[in-house]
């Protein structure tokens, strides 16, 4: 990663570099000649250049190195003031996993043979399909419900108009 100040608003009287936006880290500190390295990256980190032009070099990654990291210049134009770059996003990635098997040697492969794994696929199943099952008895019975039976209203005539009784009565 390089840090480089090119700007003419004051001269640089000490520089950090950090890892961290929100909880800051500082990892090299230049001021004057001399160069103090954070002491847990002392044997990982390199530091090559001068205050305001230097390359950091991170060696032996590890996934917990993933982080922002950015530099800080610190600037004396009438006072001392911060200047800070963009920074650079490290992202840590395996390019393939074949030291695994010497780092996981007690690990066990799960293999959909493995009858704890058969039960527990068999028993997700068999939930999913009971679910689906009542929710449509559910729905079916909702939709499906008895229409109330219309009943006379209380002292009401009830008149019949068949034809069988009309043809009945003219006789």
């Amino acid at each position: 990663m390089n840090c480089e100040f090119s700007s003419t608003k004051g001269t640089v009287v000490g520089t950090y570099f950090r890892r961290n936006l929100l909880n800051p880290i500082d990892l090299v500190y230049f001021y004057k000649e001399n160069i103090t390295v954070r002491a847990s990256y002392t044997n990982r980190l390199v530091c090559e250049g001068n205050m305001k032009n230097f390359t950091v070099t991170l060696n032996n990654l590890h996934e917990s190195d993933i982080d922002i990291y950015y530099c800080i210049f610190g600037i004396r134009n009438n006072k001392v003031s911060d200047y800070s770059g963009q920074g650079t996003m490290l992202i840590v990635s395996e390019p393939n996993m074949e030291h695994c098997a010497d780092v996981c040697a007690n690990c066990k492969t799960v293999s959909y043979q493995d009858p704890v794994v058969i039960g527990v696929i068999v028993a997700a199943i068999v939930a999913l399909s009971c679910a689906l099952v009542l929710s449509l008895w559910r729905a079916k019975k909702i939709c499906h419900r008895e229409q109330p039976k219309r009943g006379r209203a209380p002292n009401s005539v009830y008149e019949d108009m068949n034809l069988l009784r009309t043809q009945s009565m003219a006789r």
